[in-house]
């Protein structure tokens, strides 16, 4: 049985922005009169007059967008489970999100290993401020 190495390596990212986005969302607009009666029924989308917001599997994601200066390159990592451990929310808002940029530092550490960046400590993000 052979072992594969582990490609491990430690940078340090400048914090850009934190964001939501939200996957599984898709705007209909358009759509003619006498076909608005089958997106109005439909239990998956919300709109009317034409335009429809069609739900399909939505997942709500919590990104940090961090330059990495060695690389010259932006990344983004999802931090939302983190966030909601931390503070026990079921929901993240904007407000609540313009509080935890407002307290995160301008520079953190982050690793890659095989292709997948994580933040290294998260208790460096020294965002308890916010209890």
């Amino acid at each position: 049985m052979e072992v594969k190495a582990v490609n491990t390596s430690i940078y340090t990212a400048k914090v850009n922005d934190i964001y939501n986005h939200d996957s599984g969302l898709y705007l209909t607009q358009g759509v003619k009169r006498n076909q608005q009666s089958r997106f109005e029924k439909s239990i998956e989308g919300r709109g009317s007059h034409g335009s429809y917001l069609m739900i399909d599997g939505k997942v709500t994601y919590t990104f940090v967008k961090l330059y990495v200066y060695d690389l010259q390159k932006t990344i983004t990592i999802d931090i939302r489970e983190f966030l909601k451990e931390k503070y026990t929310s079921k929901r993240l808002t904007k407000r609540f999100l313009i509080k935890v940029r407002a307290n995160m530092p301008k520079k953190i550490k982050v690793q890659r290993t095989n292709n997948i960046w994580e933040i290294v400590d998260y208790d460096s993000l020294q965002i308890n401020t916010l209890n």
